[in-house]
């Protein structure tokens, strides 16, 4: 199995044994009642697609972010916080849709070096700095 789509369901719970399907490349969790990530979720190594919105996380646990193949990533949620270090680990991220959180990143995140390969970060730095005058 590579697609999980389980949207509009009304779960609460993921099993931590979701991590043991290392070969899905695509999950859909939208519109369910889930509070929390189970630390498993940071063995789908394979995993490209994940969307998570309208739920109610409220914190990710640094687990979760040894998925290093993720490129899309959806979690409009409760998040008031999103682990600078974890979010490092996500080097091939592409799309990172956060709607309706209160989320505080430190912006060195998107700064160093290891992040400058990715291709969010030229959209993410645009973002920033298009309000600044061209001179100072």
């Amino acid at each position: 199995m590579t697609f999980l789509n389980l949207n509009y369901n009304e779960i609460t719970v993921l099993p931590d044994e979701i991590g043991d399907v290392h070969h899905l490349n695509e999950i859909h969790l939208n519109n369910n009642k889930i509070s929390k990530l189970p630390g498993g979720m940071g063995n789908l190594f394979s995993l490209h697609l994940l969307k998570l919105s309208h739920n109610a996380i409220e914190d990710i646990s640094d687990d979760f972010f040894n998925m290093r193949y993720l490129k899309k990533f959806n979690i409009d949620n409760k998040l008031g916080n999103l682990s600078t270090a974890g979010f490092l680990r996500l080097p091939h991220i592409e799309e990172f849709i956060s709607n309706d959180n209160s989320i505080v990143v430190d912006i060195k995140a998107f700064i160093l070096n290891h992040f400058k390969n990715n291709a969010l970060y030229k959209k993410i730095m645009d973002c920033i700095f298009m309000n600044w005058p061209k001179k100072i």
